[in-house]
């Protein structure tokens, strides 16, 4: 027994005074093989080293792959004008996934502070593993095409989005096949595909309800703007495309899927003070989820100009101080320079208006004489009311009430400075719920 432990330790001790191998400076060349070196820091490691190590070789034949795929798929996104973005990634891990590996052990050393590991792959029997995979590719990626053009709706975007990134990882070399099967015409696949997905989606045509149309600002959102996805080719309904929509050069809003009868209805809660604006429409990226492999994409753009006509309002705000009314009157004035700055509002007569504002405030004097500081102090107080003139709906009422003024002059003084500020109070609130009304 004592022999054992005896033959044990001994040979502990000579596997970790073992001399470093030399591959462990000079890593090894071999034609047609990758080799990998896995070293891993024995301190404060609490994982198995010879794991960690075999994964770090593992690795590092996966570098090497990658850096020489990085050239071939530089010369293809190149020639083809593309942007990959993190795709690319995809690419290399595809290709480069450990379990395709058949990865050949050479050697292992266990030190003292470090241990190591020099693995090798095969360069034939990884190329035979790619192209096995890139056969399977092709099966797929024909099957896929086959669907999508068998009937053109927005499953053939589905089946050529699945097709080509099925097939782009292989593209490194081109790869040319029969298709259709037994007509003896040879395509490249990758482009073939691209063609195809330019040609389907040059077919969707966006066509607006109307082209020119004219808008009330007065409750813009209850209008709703409709566009319906067609066929180029038949005029027949395409059904769940998305659609973007956009005012002016504004954000694009949400993606919308054109419904069972090919609209997509948009609305916007506030429209510009400009008198002709454009509703744009365009088709979303969302169609492709990697539309960015077929080269440029192409927008489809349709629009639908737009007359935009001012409200027509009547103001009615008789502002009283101290029982005279106001020559100069501040809140029918700040209503009146708003209304027009934002949305080109039209005053006209109560009976022609769409939207009534009327209102009072007065003033009241605390005392005849100003207090122990000389100032003179007044409140004031008012009401303003917003109606909508064609249904008579009170849309807003609002009070203001003790707003102090004042003076060292007057009275008389110290209620217009109460007026004022009213009017400031009114610019500062009772505006942001107007526009909630018109939005």
């Amino acid at each position: 027994m004592y022999y054992f432990y005896f033959v044990l330790i001994l040979i502990s001790f000579s596997c970790s005074n073992r001399p470093k191998p030399e591959w462990l400076n000079s890593q090894p060349q071999q034609l047609y093989y990758w080799y990998g070196i896995g070293i891993v820091n024995k301190k404060n490691l609490n994982n198995d080293c010879r794991e960690l190590a075999k994964n770090n070789a593992i690795s590092e034949i996966a570098s090497q792959i990658k850096l020489e795929l990085s050239g071939k798929f530089k010369r293809v996104i190149t020639e083809n004008n593309l942007n990959l973005n993190d795709f690319s990634e995809s690419i290399f891990e595809t290709r480069t996934e450990n379990k395709f590996f058949d990865v050949e052990f050479v050697d292992y050393y266990d030190g003292r502070d470090k241990c190591a590991m020099l693995v090798k792959l095969s360069q034939v029997k990884y190329y035979k593993k790619i192209e096995e995979m890139r056969e399977n590719a092709v099966k797929t990626t024909l099957g896929l095409l086959e669907e999508a053009e068998s009937e053109f709706s927005y499953q053939t975007f589905s089946y050529l989005n699945d097709a080509i990134n099925e097939i782009f990882p292989y593209v490194d070399f081109p790869i040319e096949v029969e298709y259709p099967s037994g007509t003896g015409e040879i395509i490249n696949i990758y482009r073939y595909i691209k063609v195809q997905s330019s040609k389907y989606l040059n077919r969707i045509n966006l066509v607006p309800d109307s082209e020119n149309i004219e808008i009330n600002l007065v409750n813009i959102s209850k209008e709703s703007f409709n566009v319906r996805a067609l066929d180029k080719k038949n005029g027949s309904i395409l059904y769940n495309i998305p659609v973007l929509s956009y005012l002016n050069n504004d954000e694009k809003s949400k993606t919308v899927f054109s419904n069972q009868l090919g609209n997509s209805a948009f609305s916007f809660s506030q429209i510009e003070n400009k008198s002709i604006q454009y509703i744009n429409f365009e088709l979303s990226a969302e169609i492709m989820t990697n539309y960015s492999l077929i080269g440029e994409f192409p927008k489809i753009n349709s629009q639908i100009t737009m007359n935009v006509i001012p409200p027509k309002i009547y103001i009615f705000i008789k502002e009283n101080n101290l029982g005279e009314e106001s020559e100069n009157p501040y809140i029918n004035s700040a209503f009146s320079e708003y209304l027009n700055k934002y949305f080109s509002a039209k005053f006209v007569d109560q009976n022609k208006a769409e939207i009534l504002i009327k209102g009072v405030a007065n003033t009241r004097a605390i005392s005849l004489e100003p207090n122990n500081y000389g100032i003179y102090q007044v409140f004031g107080d008012a009401t303003i009311s917003i109606i909508n003139n064609q249904t008579g709906e009170e849309i807003i009422s609002k009070s203001y009430n003790k707003i102090q003024g004042s003076d060292f002059h007057s009275n008389f003084e110290a209620g217009k400075q109460s007026l004022k500020k009213i009017s400031k109070q009114i610019e500062e609130d009772f505006f942001s719920q107007f526009i909630e009304y018109l939005k």
